[in-house]
């Protein structure tokens, strides 16, 4: 899929797929993206981020798996369903995800808020080390 071009330069850029919510449409893109339908299917833990129609509000959203008797995560379809239409059940923002792409998930699937794991990671020695990570930072907290 074509990005429209950028209105700034660059500074960093985030990748992932397939998406999930297209325009307010949950649009599962993996052929497109080049992804198996193995993939799609399975359930596994995951991990998404999506924004409101207004980009007002983002989503970042992590789904638990491989643990029995826990969590045995999500398809792709049932984490776009989520994003696209029943994030506002669980929300104080009344809205869904107009956009959302699906980011790497499995054992990688780790959210922490505050410096604390909030989720449960599925490898059995807890976090995973990985290169990177997606911050979102307050800058206008004092210390």
């Amino acid at each position: 899929c074509l990005l429209p071009p950028a209105l700034q330069p660059l500074k960093e850029g985030l990748g992932g797929g397939p998406r999930l919510v297209r325009d307010g449409e949950v649009s599962i893109e993996y052929e497109q993206e080049g992804l198996g339908r193995k993939f799609v299917d399975e359930r596994h833990p995951r991990t998404a981020i999506g924004y409101t129609q207004d980009q007002e509000t983002l989503f970042l959203i992590t789904v638990d798996g491989r643990q029995p008797g826990y969590s045995e995560g999500m398809t792709l379809p049932e984490l776009a369903d989520f994003m696209g239409s029943k994030l506002a059940e669980y929300t104080n923002v009344g809205a869904n995800a107009y956009q959302a792409l699906n980011l790497d998930g499995g054992g990688s699937t780790t959210m922490v808020v505050r410096q604390q794991v909030v989720n449960r990671p599925s490898d059995e020695t807890g976090e995973r080390p990985v290169a990177n990570a997606l911050l979102v930072v307050d800058t206008t907290a004092t210390l």
